[in-house]
């Protein structure tokens, strides 16, 4: 297992927080191009150095996570954008120092004029998706996840959805959707295995581009 270290102090996550981790990729058309590699971004707000078994003795287990650790790099000395979700996850998708944001509260959004990575990514010939929280940009049409570079968009819009493990409703692709399941009280569809699902049925789906 390799490990990068640098001067700078660790004060945020770990590489599952920021990093990218370049996946092989999958039998698709012929027309992939071999030197553009299918990329799997993981975000977990909140997450602590030691709360994944790759970096310190925790009593929560996590062997996928720690696999990946094994099998590619581990930051042992990072920067996140910023301590608060919201400001570290604009911070990510535009590369903007936290320390230049006009807001670092979790009232930032995206502006229309901001460059995010899928824009880049796109622009490259990517394929592009979103899967869970986004909470950056209220402004449907202008801000929302389709408007700031994603083709593909399952997830919750805002902080508040954020909050509730068990929706009611989510987004797709801009448009609101219900969770039959989890209506009336019920609890039958948790929100984690959704996006999961979701996420591993578009990784395994036959693409001319890239993703």
């Amino acid at each position: 297992m390799k490990s990068l270290t640098t001067r700078t102090p660790f004060i945020a996550i770990v590489y599952v927080l920021l990093g990218i981790v370049w996946a092989s990729p999958v039998q698709a058309e012929d027309s992939v191009r071999s030197d553009q590699p299918n990329i799997v971004l993981i975000l977990a707000d909140d997450l602590g150095v030691n709360q994944i078994g790759a970096y310190g003795d925790t009593p929560i287990k996590t062997p996928h996570l720690d696999r990946l650790a094994k099998q590619g790099i581990r930051f042992t000395q990072a920067y996140a954008g910023n301590t608060v979700c919201s400001p570290s996850r604009v911070s990510l998708f535009t590369g903007r120092d936290g320390r230049l944001m006009k807001n670092n509260s979790n009232t930032v959004q995206l502006e229309a004029i901001d460059v995010t990575y899928a824009h880049v990514l796109k622009h490259a010939g990517y394929d592009t998706a979103l899967f869970g929280k986004y909470s950056i940009g209220s402004q449907m049409g202008v801000t929302d996840p389709m408007a700031m570079g994603f083709d593909t968009w399952y997830g919750m819009y805002s902080i508040l959805e954020g909050h509730r493990q068990y929706p009611h409703i989510l987004w797709r692709d801009g448009s609101k959707i219900r969770i039959e399941a989890n209506e009336g009280g019920r609890k039958g569809a948790y929100a984690q295995e959704l996006f999961t699902a979701e996420a591993i049925d578009y990784i395994k789906r036959d693409r001319k581009n890239p993703f």
